[in-house]
């Protein structure tokens, strides 16, 4: 699984399996004129698909086996053109929909699942606190 994430460009924190209570999928686009082509085709759907497919695949892998409560999916927007950051955010919104179903589908308890697309740096600390976890109340 890691291998699997880090193939992905994915930074991995590893540590025990159950530690984890949020699970931060940073979506990279080393070529977002593959994956975020301004004219649709069948090539670039089909890219774009076969990549939703394997990052839907290795999230919903790590958020199940790792107990998660919360995933966040992240795209880096910051090298985006205006009509690819629009493009990224509809991918990245479908993304977490289908994460999340995924995870309901065949997971043990409810996901909270939420996405960004990060155009400055201010952006990093709002998706940080979506990530963090909430927290506990003693009365």
């Amino acid at each position: 699984m890691i291998e699997s994430l880090r193939r992905l460009s994915v930074d991995v924190v590893e540590g025990s399996a159950r530690e984890v209570d949020s699970v931060i999928v940073v979506l990279d686009i080393e070529h977002p004129e593959s994956l975020l082509a301004e004219r649709y085709s069948c090539r670039s759907g089909l890219r774009r698909r076969a990549y939703e497919n394997e990052v839907c695949g290795v999230a919903v892998g790590t958020a199940l086996a790792t107990g998660a409560r919360r995933v966040v999916v992240v795209c880096d927007g910051r090298r985006l053109t205006f009509g690819q950051r629009i493009r990224a955010a509809g991918m990245v919104r479908r993304l977490a929909r289908r994460i999340d179903y995924e995870c309901e589908l065949n997971g043990e308890g409810p996901v909270e699942t939420s996405y960004a697309v990060v155009d400055t740096g201010d952006d990093v600390a709002r998706v940080t606190a979506a990530a963090a976890p909430a927290p506990v109340v003693h009365n």
